[in-house]
């Protein structure tokens, strides 16, 4: 390209065609970052929420639903079954 501009005398023009094609594609790729930043914090904060959900809520909701001996809903059973597999990941 510099060849090019040289021979034709346009070295200044095709530089600042150059130097803007650059501004531009580095401001877009910031935008791309700044885009997929909020989405990976919030997927962050979801699961630690749903750790601390699973390893502080839950056995205390297990301990409290044991002492009433009531049949427990098929949802709640689930969620309290994935909640002891995950025992050997604490």
């Amino acid at each position: 390209m510099t060849a090019a501009a040289e021979a034709t005398g346009n070295l200044e023009e095709v530089y600042s065609r150059l130097g803007d094609n650059y501004e531009r594609e580095l401001e877009f790729r910031r935008k791309i970052v700044g885009a997929a930043v909020y989405p990976v914090l919030v997927l962050l904060l979801a699961l630690f929420g749903a750790i601390g959900v699973s390893k502080i809520v839950l056995p205390q909701v297990e301990e409290l639903l044991a002492y009433s001996n009531a049949p427990l809903p098929m949802a709640t059973r689930i969620i309290l079954f994935w909640d002891n597999l995950s025992c050997g990941i604490r």
